[in-house]
């Protein structure tokens, strides 16, 4: 009964293993994007000759509780920060500027997130077209 009482209070002495605690609740791939001027190939936010002024620029969604910033600059690059995969992504531009993203995913099966699945980003249509992904970065072209 002593060994029996000993195991006991070594396991319990040690906090139990999770494996979801590293995941951080994260359930979709980050993804950097750049918007891109389609004839000069200039970057149109944080280039010299930047259309959009960086301050007014982010991505938000239509969904109810989260239509937030749900982005932030990552080395003159937007990249997301929302935790699941959403289908459509709107890049505001300016008070009266905004465009649509459509997001495209494969999801695989993990047991720490909703629905036990994972986003992977496979890809972004923007206004219609394909985004390329260039070196990790989605340039998106106006």
């Amino acid at each position: 009964m002593l060994k029996l009482t000993l195991v006991f209070l070594l396991f319990s002495a040690f906090p139990h293993c999770n494996k979801c605690i590293d995941n951080h609740e994260r359930c979709s791939d980050n993804f950097d994007l750049i918007l891109v001027d389609k004839s000069s190939g200039e970057n149109l936010i944080f280039g010299p000759n930047a259309v959009y002024h960086q301050d007014s620029v982010y991505l938000t969604t239509n969904i109810p509780g989260y239509r937030a910033n749900h982005s932030f600059f990552n080395n003159e690059k937007i990249q997301s920060s929302l935790n699941f995969p959403v289908d459509t992504f709107f890049l505001r531009l300016s008070v009266l500027d905004s465009d649509t993203l459509i997001m495209k995913y494969n999801y695989v099966a993990n047991d720490c997130c909703a629905n036990e699945r994972y986003g992977k980003l496979s890809g972004i249509i923007y206004n219609g077209s394909k985004a390329e992904k260039i070196d990790g970065v989605y340039n998106l072209l106006k």
